[in-house]
């Protein structure tokens, strides 16, 4: 395994398996996603994430989840892969990697934006981490998403290309 080999285990499992030898699956646990469930827009069930709207958000709001992921491979090329379905009335639903700078500052954030309802869909993304990268973090939100909006996401795994 490489130094960035990272994997997050849960007590509801792991949720997603290596599609290769250095893919990393990622795993939500209760600890991260208390915020979530403590304000009721996130829920892990069979190591699928929900987040879902709420009619008491106001709009333009914020439904987050993070993971952190590790060290930024500065200059590497990174593959984004998971299954989404979305029920979307309202609202946008994204699944990205978040990528910080030395001292915390978002820098961008890589991953697909659904903004119509789907059933489950694979996708994958690629992207390239800049000379000034350096943290990464799993990135799940719902944002303006009203009571009948939900976001699901499953089998996600992150790796470096090059």
């Amino acid at each position: 395994m490489n130094r960035w080999f990272l994997m997050v285990l849960c007590a509801f499992g792991v949720m997603a398996a290596a599609v290769a030898a250095d893919a990393r699956p990622v795993a939500f646990s209760e600890k991260e996603l208390r915020k979530g469930v403590r304000e009721n827009f996130a829920s892990l069930q069979d190591g699928v994430l929900k987040v879902y709207g709420n009619p008491s958000h106001r709009h333009p709001k914020w439904l987050p989840v993070f993971l952190e992921l590790g060290p930024a491979p500065v200059g590497k090329t990174i593959c984004l892969e998971g299954d989404v379905k979305t029920e979307l009335s309202a609202g946008m639903f994204m699944v990205a990697i978040k990528i910080t700078d030395a001292q915390g500052k978002s820098i961008s954030y890589q991953g697909p934006t659904f903004r119509s309802s789907q059933d489950w869909q694979h996708f994958t993304r690629k992207f390239k981490v800049p000379e000034n990268g350096a943290t990464l973090s799993l990135f799940v939100v719902g944002r303006d998403m009203d009571a009948k909006s939900y976001g699901m996401v499953k089998n996600i795994t992150w790796k470096v290309l090059d």
